[in-house]
């Protein structure tokens, strides 16, 4: 994706659209968005992390070395380019 992100295309629902695409760098900003992922989809987050909603707080989580290892991008709807 990082090498041809001109050719990224997107399938939502019935509509494709190119998006721009970020990719995030900052520690910080990867450590927001885990946080907000294990809030917003607890049952995923169990699948992907080992994430246990009962247990693991959210706030006291070390998500540090994670984000060392996962490379995060974000993909926004882009509407001059369909």
């Amino acid at each position: 994706m990082k090498e041809d992100m001109d050719s990224v295309r997107v399938l939502l629902g019935f509509h494709e659209f190119k998006p721009k695409i970020r990719i995030v760098n900052e520690k910080e900003e990867k450590i927001d968005i885990f946080k907000f992922y294990v809030q917003t989809y607890p049952w995923a987050a169990k699948t992907i992390l080992g994430w246990n909603s009962e247990m693991d707080d959210p706030e006291t989580a070390n998500f540090e070395s994670l984000s060392e290892l996962i490379e995060v991008i974000k993909l926004r709807f882009d509407r001059t380019n369909r």
